[in-house]
């Protein structure tokens, strides 16, 4: 793990508009944001019912556990196994003081 990634809890997805964004459920961070009016998709990608629609934020990858993000501009999200013991991640936001996560929130 390097210095700079911080592990989130990622909390559910909020769509306004075409815009769609994944907040942490601990600190706010912003783990992903897409706008889609701007996403494309091969229609043999896409579930036989949805060929032909308007892409739909259920149709994209969104985090429901543990994820390290990495760097501010592009941002690198990684998946992390749960710790065996139920703690937090060390280098979680949830164990770091607010100056050490920056401006990741």
């Amino acid at each position: 793990m390097s210095d700079q990634e911080i592990i989130h809890f990622p909390a559910m997805m909020m769509q306004f508009g075409s815009v769609c964004r994944q907040r942490c459920a601990w600190c706010g961070a912003l783990i992903q944001e897409s706008d889609l009016a701007n996403i494309g998709m091969l229609e043999t990608d896409r579930k036989p019912e949805r060929r032909g629609k308007p892409i739909e934020a259920t149709e994209l990858c969104w985090w429901s556990d543990l994820v390290a993000v990495t760097g501010t501009n592009p941002v690198i999200c990684s998946a992390v196994e749960p710790p065996p013991d139920g703690k937090a991640p060390e280098r979680s936001c949830m164990m770091l003081m607010p100056e050490e996560i920056g401006e990741s929130v």
